[in-house]
């Protein structure tokens, strides 16, 4: 019987291991962490925050956890962005002292701020963009050739992930694959949650 032998790397701050399960999870830890620390000090000098500084300061400081590696790893399944999902929300209610029955899109509509598979769908597409303005001989560029052709050939690669966190999106993006006709701003602007 073969054994399955785990190997766990870190590159860049990121933990490869299982489709990076793992560094999500962690990632929410962090951001959960921080969040708390603010609210923390927050409530022992006993300051209300309005919502613009409180937007400052999740920009800041816990936004950057719940979007790391996001280029590197769209979120492919509906459970991926769960817990961090979870952290956004919770931030955002202590932000506006609002309590667990409150209207989630009165959350995001005060603080200004998108949901966070919006946001990470958003960085993605970026990302992709920024693939496809490098030189064909390039590295990268020709990563993102190979990524397409096996999505072509049926297989599972990035670029088949980013179709798939886009058309798990609440509002489905679809993402062609054909060449390197992609027109990114047409995909973002479809991606603005509604």
């Amino acid at each position: 019987m073969a054994q399955i032998v785990i190997i766990e790397k870190a590159y860049v701050g990121v933990i490869f291991r299982n489709y990076l399960v793992r560094h999500t999870a962690i990632k929410a830890v962090r951001a959960h962490t921080i969040s708390c620390l603010i609210f923390g000090v927050l409530d022992r000098k006993c300051v209300e925050v309005p919502p613009f500084p409180a937007r400052r300061l999740y920009m800041d400081l816990v936004d950057p956890h719940l979007t790391h590696g996001c280029d590197i790893r769209p979120d492919h399944t509906l459970s991926a962005t769960r817990r961090l999902e979870a952290v956004q929300k919770r931030f955002l209610r202590k932000a506006l002292r609002l309590g667990p029955r409150c209207s989630v899109a009165a959350l995001y509509t005060e603080m200004g701020i998108a949901p966070v598979r919006y946001r990470r769908a958003d960085l993605a597409i970026r990302f992709l963009g920024y693939l496809l303005q490098c030189l064909r001989i390039s590295l990268v560029r020709r990563a993102l050739a190979d990524s397409v052709m096996l999505v072509n050939s049926g297989q599972k690669s990035w670029y088949s992930d980013m179709r798939r966190a886009l058309a798990l999106l609440p509002v489905p993006v679809y993402l062609q694959t054909t060449r390197w006709s992609v027109d990114v701003e047409a995909v973002r602007n479809s991606c603005v949650p509604h």
